[in-house]
C-alpha cells in the first residue's frame, strides 16, 4: 500500500537529495563575474529571476518536504548556497570538504538520511538541470516513486530529441508492465560516436538524467555491491551523526579516492536497476554553452506560445527577457 499523501501532495516517505557540489567548469564563459570568479552553474541564474538551485528546490517542493530535502554542497562554495538554501534545515545541509567524486556525494547524503529515517523513499536530482515541462517530469517522477517503494531502484530515462553523442544513454530491456512505463535496464553506453548515438536512438535508447528514485536500502545494498570498500568505509565512519561533524568529515575525505556515481557504480550494476522513459519534457543538464542557449531558445519560444493573443509587445518584451542570462 503505498504511502498518504497531505492535501498538497507531497509524500511523507519520500526524502529528497539534491546534488550541488559541482564546479560547473564547462560552462565557465558563461558563469564567469566581472572580477574573473567562476560562479558554478547551479547558483546562477542564467534566465528569470531564480538561479538553478532555487529552481530545482522549486520544482521538488510540490513532492518533498522542505524538512526532508538534503542539499549536498561543497564547503567553499558556501557564499553562493548560503544565499540560496530556501527553508531548508541547517542539519540537512551537507558540506562536502573536498571534491571525491559524484559517489561521495550521494553516498554522504543517504547515510545521513539513515541515520533520521531508515525506512524512507529517497529521490536524487542534480540541481543544475533545465526542464521546460515542470508538470510532466513531476508526473513522471511520482510513478517512479511509486516502483521504488517495492523495492526498484528506478532512473528517469530521457527520449531523446536528438542523437546527441555527449549524453550518456540507456539501453532498456525488457518490459516490466504492459504500458511501457518501466523496462530493465540491459547496458549504458557513455559518450558514443555520433553514428552508434544515431543507433542508439533509432533502437529506442534514453538520455541518462541521473535522476535515480529508490528505497534508501535497496540503494544501499546497490552501492555496496558495486562499490564494497567504499561502502564499508563510509559506513565505519558515518554510522553515527559525530562523523558528519567537519573535523572527522574533513580527516576522512582525505583517505577517500574519487569515485563517479554512474561510471564507477550505476554501470557495475545494471540488471539491479530499472528506467522510466520520459517524453520530451524540455529536459537538459545545460552542460555547455550550446546546451544552454538550445535550451533558452526553446523556452523563449514556449513563453511566446502560451501568451495569449493580441499582446504583442508583451511577447517580445517576455522573449527577450528569457534569452538573456
Amino acid at each position: 500500500m503505498h504511502q498518504a499523501r497531505s492535501q498538497t501532495g507531497k509524500m511523507h516517505d519520500v526524502w529528497a537529495v539534491v546534488l550541488a557540489g559541482g564546479v560547473g567548469s564547462r560552462l565557465a564563459t558563461r558563469t564567469r563575474r566581472d572580477d574573473g570568479v567562476v560562479v558554478p552553474k547551479q547558483y546562477c541564474t542564467l534566465w528569470g529571476n531564480r538561479s538553478l538551485l532555487e529552481s530545482t528546490l522549486d520544482r521538488m517542493a510540490p513532492l518533498v518536504r522542505a524538512d526532508r530535502t538534503v542539499l549536498v554542497v561543497a564547503a567553499q562554495h558556501e557564499e553562493h548556497w548560503r544565499k540560496q538554501r530556501h527553508d531548508l534545515l541547517d542539519e540537512h545541509i551537507l558540506r562536502q570538504p573536498a571534491d571525491r567524486g559524484t559517489a561521495m556525494g550521494v553516498l554522504l547524503a543517504l547515510m545521513h538520511i539513515r541515520l533520521t529515517d531508515p525506512d524512507a523513499v529517497v529521490v536524487m536530482v542534480p540541481a543544475d538541470h533545465g526542464i521546460l515541462d515542470e508538470s510532466l517530469f513531476r508526473w513522471r517522477l511520482r510513478r517512479c516513486l511509486d516502483e521504488a517503494r517495492q523495492g526498484r531502484v528506478v532512473m528517469l530515462g530521457m527520449e531523446p530529441d536528438s542523437p546527441d553523442d555527449s549524453y550518456g544513454w540507456i539501453v532498456p530491456g525488457a518490459a516490466l508492465h504492459h504500458d511501457g512505463t518501466m523496462y530493465r535496464v540491459v547496458r549504458f553506453v557513455e559518450k558514443p560516436t555520433p553514428e552508434v548515438a544515431v543507433r542508439l536512438r533509432d533502437l529506442g535508447a534514453l538520455w541518462s538524467s541521473f535522476v535515480v528514485a529508490s528505497r534508501l536500502d535497496a540503494l544501499l545494498a546497490l552501492i555496496a555491491r558495486a562499490q564494497p570498500l567504499l561502502f564499508a568505509l563510509t559506513l565505519a565512519q558515518l554510522h553515527s551523526a559525530r562523523g558528519f561533524e567537519d573535523e572527522h568529515l574533513t580527516a576522512f575525505y582525505d583517505l577517500l579516492p574519487t569515485v563517479d556515481f554512474s561510471r564507477d557504480i550505476l554501470e557495475r550494476v545494471p540488471d539491479w536497476l530499472w528506467v522510466a522513459p520520459t517524453e520530451p519534457c524540455g529536459w537538459t543538464d545545460l552542460g555547455t554553452p550550446e546546451r544552454l542557449e538550445h535550451f533558452l531558445e526553446a523556452r523563449r519560444r514556449t513563453t511566446i506560445l502560451t501568451l495569449p493573443a493580441g499582446q504583442p509587445q508583451q511577447r517580445e518584451a517576455m522573449g527577450a527577457r528569457m534569452s538573456a542570462p
